[in-house]
């Protein structure tokens, strides 16, 4: 597996880490939701968000 994919995080079956920028707004909205307990913590949310990215945009790759 190269760099560019990313790492496998043991013991999370299919899991692979990577590393992302994001702006500070961001975090602190992610930090407000997760203290809120609309998701457990920030990778949860953000897990949940590019899942929700990927299902709306996946005809994009789909119909190439």
């Amino acid at each position: 597996m190269s760099k560019r994919e990313g790492r496998k995080v043991p013991g999370k079956k299919n899991m692979i880490s990577v590393t992302v920028h994001l702006p500070e707004e961001y975090v602190k909205v992610l930090d407000a939701l997760v203290k809120k307990k609309f998701y457990p913590n920030r990778a949860e949310a953000i897990r949940m968000a590019v899942r929700d990215f990927i299902q709306s945009e996946s005809y994009l790759v789909s119909r190439s």
